[in-house]
């Protein structure tokens, strides 16, 4: 389990008021997948974190036709 201010550290750039209302739910996901080491963890939120552009999107950007 992470706390906001450890949120807030791992993704700088997220505001701190879409950081609160994912943090339940991230934490929820980790707890029912075992994402329960740190690297585990890292790893998750790192591409939490990069694929939701620090927790400003929720939707997929791309199409796909670029690929």
């Amino acid at each position: 389990m992470i706390t906001l201010a450890q949120l807030l550290k791992i993704m700088p750039a997220a505001s701190s008021t879409r950081a609160e209302i994912f943090l339940p739910y991230l934490n929820a996901a980790m707890d029912e997948f075992e994402i329960d080491t740190k690297e585990r963890q890292a790893a998750f939120l790192a591409q939490i974190a990069h694929e939701s552009g620090s927790l400003r999107y929720t939707r997929e950007i791309a199409d796909g036709s670029a690929y």
